[in-house]
């Protein structure tokens, strides 16, 4: 992942399970030892790599790489992305070769921080709209509602909480989190693994998109280039706002594990 600003709820980190493979079905005849506890690492810290050789091969070489990406013994984790990732270490010995994987997780280095805040002031809104996205844009608010039967996309002057407009969504869908870009509308439905594309202006529906690998439609937002989209486990996908392909995703944790069900998010500067 590039480096961001603050994608509001975005600490890093995760989880790890050890195990030793290679392309068939034969179990590998080496390990992969790191230095992280229990699978755990955080990113300040170096990753040591060695191999275990159960059956005392002479090794010609060793090449490992994390999620893809060659890296050496005593390599500074700092550039790569917190959660769960791939380890894999490909043995040379005697013409052969054998791979073992396993998987670490990198944790963040950096506690939590604790955010404070003042309520300044207090609007109307109406009490049977079960709000589920919210985002401003050009000083107006516009809201996704959920409940089935119930849900619908809104405009709203947030002052007086007067419906500037309104769509309700078909039944069969619950409304889930929104965000704006380039004069379109994104909204989610929960479990239907389908969304929505309105003009801002006039809610015309100008598309709609499937999910791709992720689980459900939870929280929406944007950094004026891409889309942020949250589906309940710890993982925040991204999606060009062109296709609404899913190209990539980063997995949110502390420094002690990850964090799951991460729901309505905020770009902050």
């Amino acid at each position: 992942m590039k480096t961001f600003n603050y994608l509001t709820i975005i600490f890093l980190s995760g989880l790890v399970i050890s195990c030793v493979s290679n392309s068939g079905s034969k179990k590998s005849d080496f390990r992969i030892k790191t230095n992280a506890d229990k699978g755990n690492i955080a990113n300040s810290e170096t990753l040591n790599l060695s191999i275990e050789n159960k059956k005392g091969h002479d090794i010609d070489s060793i090449m490992y790489t994390l999620n893809g990406e060659k890296i050496n013994n005593n390599t500074t984790l700092k550039n790569f992305k917190l959660g769960k990732q791939s380890l894999k270490a490909t043995v040379y010995y005697r013409g052969e070769q054998q791979v073992a994987t396993s998987a670490i997780t990198i944790l963040s280095s950096e506690l939590p921080k604790i955010y404070h805040y003042n309520i300044l002031n207090e609007y109307p809104h109406d009490i049977t709209s079960y709000t589920q996205g919210i985002e401003f844009f050009n000083d107006t608010l516009y809201e996704s509602t959920g409940q089935y039967r119930e849900s619908k996309l809104r405009k709203i002057d947030y002052k007086t909480g007067k419906v500037i407009k309104n769509i309700n969504l078909a039944d069969e869908y619950f409304g889930e989190g929104l965000t704006i870009l380039n004069n379109k509308v994104y909204q989610l439905t929960w479990q239907k693994s389908v969304g929505f594309v309105y003009n801002v202006n006039t809610f015309e529906k100008l598309d709609s998109f499937k999910y791709g690998t992720s689980k459900e439609g939870w929280g929406r937002c944007n950094n004026n280039y891409v889309l942020y989209k949250s589906d309940g486990t710890e993982k925040i996908w991204i999606l060009n706002p062109e296709t609404l392909i899913e190209e990539d995703f980063i997995q949110v944790c502390t420094n002690k594990g990850k964090i799951v069900g991460i729901n309505e998010m905020e770009w902050i500067n």
